[in-house]
């Protein structure tokens, strides 16, 4: 069974991305008329988010799957991920596994667009997704096709189910992290399974300079082993040309 990585990796830019200051007012100074020396603040019409942190990190993911007769299958992927302080991601993944494109995936991610772009190295391809914007309603009306009342009903029992753990304080990758770990009971026949499982979820989330998860681990009976770990991180501004299309790559811009 295969794990959706980037659902992952979308996760974890989300939790970090709210965590994050709201908006505040630019202020601006200016002189008034008749008395050059003195200057008043005066609030302008947009909003303004304050720069984040630039940094570039590593981090490792090991999905572990044991099948019946015990045999394993196990697949590690390597994620650098480059921020600017303006918000532009840039993700490169590789894999070991066979069953993945050995190509390394690279994706840009501008913010103030919306916009993805995917970068094919080898093809030397690059193919461009204007994401379109969905009001408070439409999401709502999605949420409520998508889940169901009798799906988020289940949702409520199985939360019943949860407990939480504080783990403490660690370094990881230099910085420091609280951890916590959910665990979950699945009952019998909830999903199919003839006797109770067991879930644990286990999260290490640091708050400075850059909010994000540095550490999860992911015990399913359903779905197997999963780890990931920031291993190295460099608060530096990356390479503004890390975050365009190379001139010698064939667009291909997707408009929806």
């Amino acid at each position: 069974m295969r794990v959706n990585r980037w659902g992952l990796m979308v996760a974890a830019v989300l939790i970090s991305a709210a965590a994050w200051p709201a908006a505040v007012s630019q202020t601006t100074v200016i002189n008034t008329v008749g008395d050059p020396g003195m200057s008043v603040p005066q609030q302008t019409d947009q909003p303004q988010r304050p720069k984040r942190p630039a940094y570039s990190l590593t981090e490792v993911s090991t999905r572990i799957q044991t099948l019946v007769d015990g045999s394993q299958i196990r697949v590690r992927t390597e994620t650098h991920r480059m921020v600017s302080s303006d918000g532009l991601q840039r993700t490169e993944m590789t894999s070991d596994s066979r069953m993945e494109n050995q190509e390394p995936t690279v994706r840009i991610f501008d913010p103030k667009t919306n916009t993805n772009i995917t970068l094919y190295p080898k093809h030397k391809v690059a193919r461009v997704d204007h994401n379109s914007q969905f009001n408070t309603e439409e999401e709502r009306e999605l949420m409520e096709a998508l889940h169901p009342a009798e799906e988020r009903q289940q949702q409520a029992r199985q939360n019943n189910n949860n407990s939480m753990e504080k783990l403490g304080t660690q370094k990881i990758a230099g910085l420091e992290a609280n951890g916590t770990r959910n665990t979950q009971i699945v009952p019998a026949a909830e999903r199919g399974n003839d006797r109770e499982e067991r879930i644990t979820y286990e999260t290490w989330f640091s708050k400075d300079p850059v909010p994000m998860i540095v550490r999860s681990i992911r015990d399913d009976p359903f779905t197997g082993h999963f780890e990931m770990q920031v291993t190295e991180i460099n608060f530096a501004e990356p390479d503004p040309a890390l975050f365009k299309v190379p001139d010698d790559y064939r667009v291909f811009d997707i408009k929806r």
